[in-house]
């Protein structure tokens, strides 16, 4: 054989060793994506369940929302009754103090006094 046929043969060889690298890489990224997406559903079923035993556990949230109702309309209570109660003293301090105000113009600003 001549030496440019076993070059030809050889670079024919390389190809296809190439080929076949390439096409098991490609298999193996497929396999990796079926391991991956395999783990992914294993996980997010495990946190599902997860969540659903903790909701289980917690029960109904209407005992914790009743309390917060009750405490705001307490408390919302407790401020309406506070401006009841204290609105008028609070006005009646304020006029009081309005008309206590000293609206007498100083020298240095009276522009007759210059």
């Amino acid at each position: 054989m001549s030496g440019i046929r076993l070059l030809q043969e050889a670079e024919q060889e390389a190809m296809e060793v190439i080929k076949r690298a390439k096409l098991e890489k490609a298999q193996m990224l497929q396999v990796a994506k079926e391991r991956a997406r395999a783990d992914l559903d294993e996980f997010r079923k495990e946190q599902e369940a997860e969540l659903a035993h903790k909701r289980n556990q917690l029960g109904d949230n209407t005992k914790f929302q009743d309390g917060l109702e009750r405490k705001s309309a307490r408390l919302l209570r407790d401020v309406e009754d506070g401006f009841k109660r204290d609105a008028g003293a609070v006005a009646d301090d304020l006029i009081a103090k309005i008309m206590n105000v000293d609206t007498t113009i100083k020298k240095a600003r009276n522009k007759d006094a210059m």
